[in-house]
C-alpha cells in the first residue's frame, strides 16, 4: 500500500498537473449489490464530467483521456475486493492504481495535483498492529498490516508439566487432597502458573516490538490468559493495547483480521479523545494551540502547527477548506489527523472541527485569552472566513459523497 512519505512526494511533484483522483469503496460481497456498485461509479463519473463541460476543448479532452485510463485500470481490475482503492491518472499516464486497507467511500475529483485527504485519512486509519491469541500453554503471534493478517510466530509454556505419579507405590503422606501437607494438584498448578509467567515474560517484548513505535497491540483468546498476557505488556504501551473479548484460542486469520480491524477502531477513536484531552488542557491554556479555521490555517500556512486535528464533519462539509490544510500540513511537516465519531461531534462543538497544536507558543499570547474564554466565538469565526475565502483552495471537488 501506499506510504505516507510516497504521498508527500506526489502532492509535491504532481502539484500543477492535472489529474483525476479517484476514490472507490469495496465491491458488496452479495452479487445482487454489483450493479449498484457500478452505478455510484457511472453517477460520479457523471458529475464530474458536467462540472467541465464548459471549462473548454483542452480541459476537457485532457478529462477524457484520463478518464480513459481509469476505465481502463477498472476492466482490468474487474472489482475492488479491499475496503478501498484509491487512483490517480493523467490524460498521459497512470500514477498510482492501490488498494486501500480501509474503507473510503466513492468520489472522483478533476483538478491540478491529488486530492490528499482522503488518502491520508484512509492512511491514518490503517495504522499497524501487532496480535496475541494466547491460552494457558501457547501464545500465538500475527502482524495485521494494510488490512492483512499474517502469523509470525507461536510461543509455547516452557515446562509441559506431567500429572504426579505414584511410580507404582501407594501414596505418600500428604499427597491427597484433605490430608495434611502440599497435595500433587497443589505442587503441579504452581508449577502451571510459574510457567505461564515466564511465557508471558517472554511475550511481552516480542509484543511490543512487533507494534513498533505506534503500532496498536491486541490481546485475545483465553479469558484469563488474555488478561494475564494485557498485564504482563509495560505500562507505556497500555494506551495503545486493547483486549478482545470472545476471540477464541482456536480463530481462524479471517476471525482474527476482523477482531484485529475492530480493536483498531476503538483504540483510534480512544486515542482522538486523548487528543482532545490535549488539545483544551494542556496545548491550548498554555498558548500551544490554535483553534478555528483562521488561526489555524495561519499557524499552518506560517510552519508553526506540529499537529493538525480535523474532524470529518468538516472534512466532509468544506472540502476545499479541509484539503487546503492538509496540503499546507504537508509541506510543513505537519501531522494530520481527521476524527469520526463521539470525538469529532465534541470537536465540532468546541472549536468548529479545526485545531492545531502548536510547535511554539504563538507570538503576542498570554493566558488571559485563554481564560477570557476565547473559544466561544470560534464556531462564528469558521463559518466568517469561510464566507470570504472557503472555496479558493482546490479546484472543485465533485462526485460520489463530495460536495
Amino acid at each position: 500500500m501506499i506510504t505516507l512519505k510516497e504521498v508527500v512526494k506526489l502532492e509535491k511533484t504532481l502539484r500543477d498537473v492535472p489529474l483525476l483522483s479517484v476514490f472507490l469503496e469495496e465491491m458488496p460481497q452479495d452479487p445482487a449489490a454489483h450493479h449498484g456498485w457500478r452505478v455510484r461509479i457511472n453517477d460520479a463519473l457523471r458529475q464530474v464530467r458536467d462540472a467541465h463541460v464548459s471549462a473548454g476543448d483542452e480541459t476537457v479532452e485532457a478529462l477524457e483521456r484520463a478518464i480513459a485510463r481509469f476505465e481502463a485500470r477498472l476492466k482490468e481490475l474487474g472489482a475492488v475486493r479491499t475496503p478501498g482503492w484509491v487512483g490517480y491518472f493523467g490524460p498521459d499516464r497512470v500514477y498510482v492504481a492501490e488498494s486501500l486497507a480501509t474503507s473510503v467511500p466513492t468520489v472522483l475529483s478533476w483538478g491540478n495535483g491529488i486530492w490528499v485527504l482522503p488518502l491520508l485519512r484512509a492512511l491514518g486509519e490503517a495504522r499497524h498492529a501487532a496480535i496475541a491469541v494466547v491460552d494457558s500453554h501457547a501464545a500465538r503471534l500475527y502482524e495485521w498490516d494494510a488490512g492483512e493478517v499474517k502469523h509470525v510466530d507461536t510461543l509455547h509454556d516452557p515446562a509441559h508439566v506431567d500429572p504426579v505419579s505414584h511410580m507404582g507405590r501407594g501414596p505418600r503422606q500428604g499427597f491427597h487432597s484433605g490430608t495434611r501437607g502440599r497435595t500433587g494438584t497443589d505442587q503441579l498448578e504452581r508449577e502451571r502458573v510459574v510457567a505461564r509467567k515466564r511465557m508471558w515474560t517472554a511475550l511481552a517484548p516480542r509484543l511490543v516490538d512487533l507494534a513498533g513505535h505506534d503500532g496498536w497491540l491486541i490481546v485475545g483468546g483465553a479469558p484469563i490468559a488474555a488478561r494475564e498476557a494485557r498485564v504482563s505488556l509495560p505500562a507505556q504501551v497500555h494506551h495503545r493495547t486493547h483486549l478482545i473479548a470472545g476471540l477464541k484460542p482456536t480463530a481462524s486469520q479471517v476471525e482474527i483480521a476482523r477482531a484485529a480491524r475492530s480493536a483498531a477502531n476503538f483504540l483510534r477513536r480512544q486515542e482522538d479523545m486523548t487528543s482532545i484531552a490535549h488539545l483544551f488542557e494542556e496545548a491550548g491554556p498554555h498558548g500551544h494551540g490554535a483553534f478555528g479555521l483562521r488561526d489555524t490555517l495561519a499557524a499552518l500556512d506560517d510552519g508553526r502547527a506540529l499537529h493538525l486535528y480535523m474532524s470529518s464533519t468538516f472534512v466532509e462539509r468544506w472540502p476545499s477548506d479541509a484539503e487546503h490544510a492538509a496540503r499546507s500540513a504537508l509541506d510543513h511537516g505537519t501531522t494530520v489527523d481527521v476524527m469520526s465519531g463521539g470525538a469529532a461531534s465534541l470537536f465540532d462543538a468546541k472549536c468548529g472541527g479545526i485545531a492545531a497544536v502548536l510547535r511554539y507558543v504563538r507570538e503576542g499570547w498570554s493566558a488571559d485569552q485563554w481564560k477570557g474564554g476565547a473559544l466561544e466565538h470560534r464556531h462564528e469565526e469558521v463559518n466568517d472566513v469561510r464566507a470570504r475565502n472557503g472555496t479558493q483552495y482546490v479546484p472543485e471537488l465533485v462526485g460520489a459523497g463530495a460536495e
